[in-house]
């Protein structure tokens, strides 16, 4: 995988948390949601998907865990794409 001029002075776990945040955030409007609904059928607030779409904050497993399921994907594919 190449990495993108952007992410050339990223750490690797930095460059985990960029992409798990693109992640979310693309399978939010693949799915068709808003951010509220999201935060609402994963029984999260709102400015905690905000904050991880916005890669101001590093969900936990459980988090991740609610918010694919509500996304119907797998959590690899938030990880990983």
């Amino acid at each position: 995988m190449a990495v993108s001029k952007a992410n050339k002075w990223k750490t690797p776990v930095e460059r985990v948390h960029s992409h798990l945040a693109d992640n979310v955030r693309n399978a939010r409007h693949e799915a068709g949601l808003t951010q509220d609904q999201l935060a609402e059928y994963a029984g999260l607030e709102r400015k905690s998907i905000n904050r991880i779409e916005n890669n101001r904050l590093s969900p936990t497993i459980d988090t991740l865990v609610r918010i694919a399921m509500v996304l119907r994907v797998p959590v690899a594919d938030l990880i990983d794409g």
